[in-house]
């Protein structure tokens, strides 16, 4: 015998929806959705800088961003960043 289940309701806020699908699960409705044709388009525009390590400082990069759940690429971006974002902030500051 099949559950009854409920409508999915209006929400009035982002907030007033998770509360109520905290407590719903999304596979009640799997049947009730309506595919989307999504089309991702970046607007960002990205280069690729390659950088030389030698093979030990890779092996500590790699296993610090395995060790946060990253990639490699991705913690050594994020580090570039932030020391830019420094240094820019440094030069700049009065």
């Amino acid at each position: 015998m099949k559950k009854k289940i409920a409508k999915i309701p209006k929400f009035k806020n982002y907030a007033e929806e998770a509360e109520w699908w905290d407590t719903h699960s999304l596979a009640d409705y799997w049947d009730s959705w309506t595919p989307v044709k999504l089309i991702y388009k970046p607007n960002k525009k990205e280069d690729t800088l390659a950088v030389r390590l030698d093979t030990d400082l890779k092996k500590q990069v790699s296993a610090l961003a395995t060790s946060q759940g990253l990639s490699p690429s991705t913690l050594v971006r994020m580090w570039m960043v932030e020391h830019v974002r420094a240094a820019v902030k440094k030069d700049f500051s009065p």
